[in-house]
């Protein structure tokens, strides 16, 4: 029952409605039901008095990365904006457990991967509509659709406002305006990171499934929505993921598929390459007098200057945009834009050697699987592509992108390979 539950779950994610238990509060259905999915399972090993932990090196890089995380509270200068990040993080990460221990085949991460792809079809799907219609109904017409209905319903009416108060919907290439594919996203960029986490999956799927025209045909759809976020970090993302692959794809994969591969990763790069908007916007990625680019460069420098005052303790969770301004509010978009720095300047030294550990593990996971089953290998491709993302994007505080990643770290181990706990 629960990984039937957990499945429709996945589908359900980039869906995800946001509730209003309060004025003034917004919360991610999403977070509230990985909550209930542990508490559930917790409720179960108490009443079969066994309780699966995995005893691998994922599942203690993910608790030493919780650990480093909850003791930079006791640096944070405002400590209720720390337990605030803290509660995230406690009600995302214990997700893992729950997959880690219900997916005890390999056919049951099968089965959860096909759930990933078929929602990000959907979303991807409904990010299409979104896009094109602004050639049908004009630009505005459907910003504010977007804005007045849409924002509102999956993101909530306090975070919709600071969304809109700080707008990354709109890109301007070559002098037009487009409207970027966003769906129940609060920006490309995070619509993207989403995507190019489940993109390799798909492809995944066409080379170890059968049924390749529809699997196919779900790759591109998803692949179309991703390149129409206009996301540099997507951009930047998808072309390490592909020199990934043509690089690895020699020590991982028989001649048959490597081939295959390479010739499809070839024609998809040169996407990015191919005169029109969107080979303007990746080109605009290596322009350093560009405005966001300089924004970005000036915050990567401020981070380091502040990690090398805190490089053990760090600032505190949560605190970075005060140790920038310290008249800034709670929700307003002050962050490093590279998750690694992110990490570094709240939590210290520590909290980052265990967040890179954990993310080297689950590749090394994959990347060891191999040889079972060449899903595996796109596997470690999502992680390569989050990897390569994160050094120009923060992901860290979206449910759907966290929850994905979640189900990458568990479907990465064994299930026998665990501790059992007697209760």
């Amino acid at each position: 029952m629960l990984f039937k539950l957990i499945q429709i779950f996945l589908l359900y994610l980039p869906f995800q409605i946001a509730l209003n238990p309060s004025v003034g509060v917004d919360l991610a259905s999403a977070r509230l039901l990985a909550v209930l999915f542990f508490l559930f399972w917790v409720a179960e090993g108490l009443r079969k008095k066994t309780i699966f932990i995995g005893a691998n090196k994922v599942t203690f890089s993910l608790i030493a990365f919780l650990f480093f995380l909850s003791f930079s509270y006791f640096s944070a200068e405002n400590e209720y904006w720390s337990m605030r990040k803290l509660f995230f993080f406690f009600s995302i990460f214990p997700f893992y457990f729950v997959v880690a221990d219900v997916v005890d085949s390999f056919e049951k991460k099968i089965k959860l991967v096909k759930m990933l792809v078929i929602s990000a079809l959907a979303i991807s799907f409904l990010g299409l509509i979104q896009f094109f219609s602004q050639f049908i109904f004009g630009i505005n017409a459907v910003y504010s659709f977007w804005a007045k209905n849409m924002a509102p319903l999956f993101l909530g009416n306090v975070f919709s406002e600071i969304v809109l108060d700080y707008p990354s919907w709109l890109v301007n290439v070559s002098g037009e305006n487009y409207f970027r594919i966003i769906a129940t996203f609060p920006d490309p960029h995070m619509m993207a990171l989403f995507l190019g986490l489940i993109l390799p999956l798909s492809a995944g799927m066409i080379i170890t499934q059968t049924r390749k025209k529809v699997w196919i045909f779900s790759f591109l759809i998803i692949f179309w929505a991703d390149l129409l976020t206009f996301s540099r970090g997507g951009y930047l993302a998808l072309a390490g993921g592909i020199f990934f692959l043509i690089f690895f794809s020699f020590s991982f994969l028989s001649q048959k598929y490597r081939n295959f591969l390479i010739i499809g990763s070839l024609i998809l790069i040169s996407f990015l390459f191919l005169p029109g908007p969107i080979s303007k916007r990746f080109s605009s990625t290596w322009n350093f007098r560009e405005g966001s680019n300089l924004g970005r460069i000036e915050m990567w420098k401020k981070s380091i200057e502040i990690s090398s005052e805190h490089i053990w303790t760090g600032v505190g969770l949560g605190n970075y945009s005060l140790a920038v301004d310290p008249t800034a509010q709670y929700r307003e978009p002050i962050y490093s834009h590279n998750t690694y720095l992110d990490i570094l300047v709240e939590t210290g030294v520590f909290g980052l050697f265990s967040w890179l550990a954990l993310l080297g593990f689950s590749l090394l996971n994959f990347l060891k699987k191999t040889s079972q089953n060449k899903l595996y290998f796109f596997g470690a491709l999502s992680i390569i592509i989050f990897i390569t993302h994160s050094f120009v994007e923060t992901g860290l505080y979206s449910p759907q992108v966290m929850i994905v990643l979640m189900v990458l770290f568990a479907i990465s181990e064994e299930k026998n390979n665990v501790s059992k706990v007697q209760t």
